[in-house]
């Protein structure tokens, strides 16, 4: 899918007047640069202007025979732009909102980055999402099955608009392990009870750990790996799998940060599988509901085990027990909120 620019980038026009070098603009050719192959050093993913930008632009009119005017200048639609555009970018596929481009871009850890435009992308090719077999041996096939329905409707590029921009250490993305009861005011079943009151003393285990192993990737691998592929906790997520009234809700986007105009309660990052494998808007999602309904036991969530993930480009998913940072074990970063990226503010 190629990017896009809306006027001139580099130093001057034809006529000697400043180009308009917009933020943006700027932002996708840096990036499509550091993809190109020719920049000998790699540019900053931070949408200003800067000589070392002209350079690279020349460099790139200077090993492309197709642009016949090297001027240190590209343009919406002239020879340069075409072959710079040319580069073929599969995390874009299907992507067109600027904001969501510019999360693309501009987010650390690539080797996580998985988009829409990757979903897209991979599908369109015949591929499919893949759990890692050895990180998600301790997960039963079913509640794959149901994260996947999940993702395949989340990370949908025609949804419009977007209800995440991928999936990302930046996104948070997770599912907690929860139940409804379908009917107001009416607990779930005692079953659904004992199963929460047991995965209560597991959470605050695995929670536990997390705080004593907290940046220390190693460590919390070697504390948390036993007890997700233990005997008993394979079995506690058996037991849950097969219960009627279990819901997988996911959440996205709890890193106010990276996506300012959602608001924890906000639909568009709710999606609920139940076990019969459908998919539903949950029936509660702002603090005050969620606590009325857990008080009641029609809707439990927040106080339940949760699933956290991350996806690599080529779609394999890593699964971890626990809350987002304990992914670290796999990823081995030591956290999992970025800083701000460089440039003006979100909504421009």
């Amino acid at each position: 899918m190629p990017l896009d620019i809306i006027d001139s980038v580099g130093a001057v026009m034809p006529d000697g007047s400043p180009s308009a070098n917009f933020f943006l603009d700027i932002l996708n050719i840096q990036y499509l640069l550091n993809h190109s192959g020719v920049t000998a050093t790699e540019l900053p993913l931070d949408g200003a202007f800067s000589p070392a930008l002209v350079q690279a632009i020349t460099d790139f009119e200077n090993g492309e025979p197709t642009v016949p005017d090297v001027d240190g200048r590209i343009d919406p639609g002239d020879d340069a732009w075409a072959a710079l555009n040319a580069i073929p970018l599969s995390q874009f596929e299907g992507v067109t909102d600027r904001q969501e481009i510019r999360m693309i871009i501009q987010r650390p850890f690539p080797e996580w980055n998985f988009t829409r435009g990757s979903f897209k992308s991979l599908t369109d090719a015949g591929g499919e999402l893949r759990f890692h077999t050895t990180h998600s041996a301790w997960l039963p096939d079913k509640l794959k099955n149901r994260i996947l329905l999940a993702l395949g409707s989340l990370l949908d590029p025609e949804i419009e608009p977007s209800p995440t921009f991928g999936v990302h250490p930046s996104d948070w993305s997770h599912i907690h392990l929860g139940f409804w009861s379908g009917q107001k005011d009416v607990s779930v079943s005692p079953e659904a009870l004992a199963w929460k009151a047991a995965a209560v003393l597991l959470r605050g285990t695995m929670a536990f750990l997390e705080t004593q192993h907290h940046a220390q990737p190693a460590r919390l691998e070697a504390a948390l790996t036993p007890i997700m592929n233990s005997p008993e906790t394979r079995a506690l997520l058996n037991t849950y799998a097969q219960l009627p009234q279990a819901v997988m809700v996911h959440h996205t986007f709890e890193v106010e940060l990276w996506r300012p105009d959602m608001e924890p309660a906000d639909p568009r990052r709710q999606w609920m599988v139940t076990s019969a494998d459908d998919i539903l808007k949950p029936p509660y999602r702002d603090g005050p509901e969620l606590v009325a309904a857990d008080a009641t036991g029609e809707f439990i969530t927040q106080q339940s085990l949760q699933v956290s993930i991350l996806i690599e480009p080529n779609g394999i998913i890593h699964p971890v027990l626990g809350i987002p940072d304990a992914l670290s074990i796999y990823s081995g970063f030591e956290f999992f909120i970025p800083e701000k990226p460089p440039g003006p503010p979100l909504h421009f």
